[in-house]
Order: C-alpha cells, then structure tokens, then sequence
C-alpha cells in the first residue's frame, strides 16, 4: 500500500513551468506580428465574425478531430502503431514548416520586397530551417530539448491561430472542444 501512494502525482509550482514557457515564447513571438500586421490567413471555411460562422467552423472542426481520431483508434486496433508514429513525425514537420513560413514571411515582408526571387528563397530557407529544428529537437533525446521543441511549436502556432481566427471563432472553438472532451471522455 505504502508503495502506490508513494507514486501518486503531487503537483508543485515547478509543474507550471512549460506552461509559463510556452507563453512567454508566444508572447516574444506575437509582439513582432503585432508590430507588422501581415495580411490575416484564412483558415476557415465559414466567417470568422459572426456567431452562425464560428459555430459552423467549430462543427467542421470537432468533425474532423473526431473522424481522425476513429481513423487513429481503428489502425492502433490494428497494430499499425508505427505507421502512426510516421503520420503524427510528418504532420509536426509539415505544421512546423508552414508557421515557420508564414511567420518568416510576415516578418521579411515588412523588411524587404518578397516579390524577388532571392527573398522568397530566404524565406523558404530559413522556414526549412525552423522546421528541421524543431523537429530536431522534438524527436531528439533528451526532455529539455523536446520541451523546447514543443514550446516553440506551441508558441508559432498560437500566434497564427491567434492572429488567424476571430475572437467568436475562438470562443465558440473552445466551448465546442469542451463539449467533445465531455462526450468522448464519458
């Protein structure tokens, strides 16, 4: 008995640490965006601004989190744990390359003209490089690294979901993964 409840999790203030990290990174990330306000990414299918619109974006959205979750369950069921481990490796990259773009772009545009070639290229290589460390450093060994790989994921994708999607849509989006936490938990 004395052993189980040796191992029962204790939280301490130090168990809030990524948390912090990951918003200050945002933070430290969101301030340059605010500065230079790019054009905003439409990454919705339905208006971000109205209460109908954030509704319909938050169904498609728990649709789709629901159906690839039932995709993920049904290839476990089958054994294909490594093939998942390849998606979820490739998605990061992918997901990683296309913050670190966007955010490079963002802020390269409002230096120089991304209308040469040159600049597009440096952009493109620079987001390749931001990419390839993250992942680096998310699959690599070691915790702090992975932490900081994640932080900085974290951090790049909150601030263009953050600057991407309305405040309704975002409110109407958390209120609607609530519900689907509830009903896929119970």
């Amino acid at each position: 008995m004395a052993e189980s409840e040796s191992k029962v999790f204790k939280p301490r203030p130090r168990h809030l640490l990524p948390v912090v990290l990951g918003l200050l990174a945002t933070g430290v990330l969101a301030y340059p965006i605010s500065i230079v306000t790019p054009p905003q990414a439409q990454v919705t299918p339905f208006d971000v601004n109205s209460v109908s619109g954030a509704s319909l974006n938050a169904v498609v959205f728990v649709l789709a989190l629901g159906a690839s979750a039932t995709v993920m369950f049904l290839l476990i069921r089958r054994g294909r744990m490594r093939f998942i481990r390849r998606l979820v490796k490739g998605a990061l990259v992918i997901v990683s390359f296309a913050v670190a773009f966007w955010y490079s772009t963002s802020i390269l545009a409002s230096v120089v003209d991304l209308s040469t070639d040159l600049w597009t290229l440096v952009s493109l290589v620079l987001s390749i490089g931001i990419a390839a460390a993250i992942g680096l450093t998310i699959f690599g060994k070691g915790q702090t690294r992975q932490l900081s790989g994640v932080t900085a994921l974290g951090a790049l994708t909150g601030v263009f979901l953050g600057y991407s999607l309305g405040p309704v849509t975002a409110l109407v989006l958390v209120g609607a993964l609530v519900i689907y936490d509830i009903v896929v938990v119970f």
